[in-house]
């Protein structure tokens, strides 16, 4: 079921219905609170196929992936944080 979908949802069906119980302002509030949730989803998903594109491609991600339980999150922050210290 499509996310946005779901946020019209909880709007309409749930906070409507409760309307004597959800100040208008509440409503409002929850909603927003409810799409931002979402944003921040798309943007971890986005995040996360990135990092999976970079471990990808880099061979020392690839050397570390090697390992079990190392996957593409660790080995490239494993792999930022070496090339980049002092």
């Amino acid at each position: 079921m499509d996310e946005r979908f779901v946020a019209f949802y909880i709007r309409d069906a749930i906070l409507k219905n409760r309307q004597d119980k959800i100040s208008a302002r509440m409503s409002d509030i929850i909603v927003g609170l409810y799409e931002d949730w979402l944003w921040l989803n798309e943007r971890i998903e986005s995040t996360t196929n990135e990092i999976e594109l970079i471990s990808k491609g880099e061979a020392n991600c690839q050397r570390l992936m090697s390992v079990p339980g190392i996957g593409p999150k660790i080995s490239t922050a494993t792999t930022f944080r070496r090339e980049h210290q002092t």
